[in-house]
């Protein structure tokens, strides 16, 4: 889980989660494939890994590139 704004970034199984500040999901990503790990690496982008995957999520476009 990471701050990410006003909201938290939250990984479950294959899928990030934006969630406001009372829980609930205002917003979700899928991913291909389960996650194990991500950071922010700046305003906009984050990485995601997994065992033998690592995708870069462009959170205003909600973009992903594996």
């Amino acid at each position: 889980m990471r701050a990410f704004g006003d909201q938290l970034l939250v990984a479950s199984k294959e899928e990030l989660l934006l969630v406001d500040e009372g829980l609930d999901v205002v917003r979700r990503i899928h991913l291909n494939f389960m996650i194990e790990d991500f950071d922010i690496v700046d305003n906009d982008t984050l990485v995601v890994c997994c065992t033998g995957s690592v995708a870069h999520v462009n959170l205003r476009g909600a973009s992903t590139r594996d």
